[in-house]
């Protein structure tokens, strides 16, 4: 069951009025895929929000639950017809991130050296979404929880970042790296929120 206040609540973040809100939601419940599309990623987000209630010292699986969501979100919009496999909806949905977000994720997940005097080498979206689907496969299929963190001191005035290790490539040709984050849990999930919202917008077309 939902719950239509509780609802509103959930997205009012990302609109500038409550009345922005409440058009939106009407309009998603005109279809029952962009119905499903709107609850299905309420109840994912809050349940990688409450993880740390539940299993904490676990970040990998608030991502797994984030990236569930952009999975599902592609397949939902297709109503069916997507024929990808998993990392193929997940690139898909990485792809259509506004390009605020993408040079957002861009300047806060970087290749970390221990220079100080390197630059910072700039990934490509399709290699931070790789990153983040490989910490999703880590989980799921090997339970490993622990390797990636994200960067909790962002707004705190703190300087400096959280190195984790990650994955980049495919299965068999897959590499270990050292990335430096300065992005929050909070920050990737409004990024995911945003992009579904944006998303659901184009199946009004």
């Amino acid at each position: 069951m939902w719950n239509k206040q509780e609802l509103e609540d959930f997205y009012a973040p990302y609109f500038s009025t409550q009345e922005e809100v409440k058009k939106y939601i009407k309009k998603c419940f005109n279809k029952e895929y962009t119905k499903r599309i709107l609850l299905h990623t309420k109840w994912l987000v809050e349940i990688a929000d409450n993880i740390e209630r539940i299993k904490p010292g676990r970040p990998g699986l608030k991502v797994v639950f984030l990236i569930t969501v952009a999975e599902s979100v592609v397949k939902l919009s297709s109503r069916g017809l997507s024929e990808f496999h998993p990392w193929g909806h997940i690139k898909d949905f990485f792809q259509s991130l506004s390009q605020e977000d993408k040079v957002m994720l861009q300047d806060n997940i970087y290749r970390w050296s221990r220079s100080r005097y390197d630059s910072k080498p700039r990934l490509r979206i399709e290699t931070i979404a790789r990153i983040f689907y490989n910490v999703r496969n880590k989980v799921l299929h090997e339970g490993v929880y622990y390797r990636f963190s994200f960067h909790e001191n962002e707004n705190d005035g703190t300087e400096g970042c959280t190195i984790t290790e990650a994955y980049i490539g495919k299965i068999k040709k897959r590499k270990k790296i050292l990335v430096a984050l300065t992005i929050s849990y909070k920050s990737f999930r409004d990024v995911i929120i945003r992009t579904v919202l944006n998303r659901v917008r184009h199946c009004w077309k």
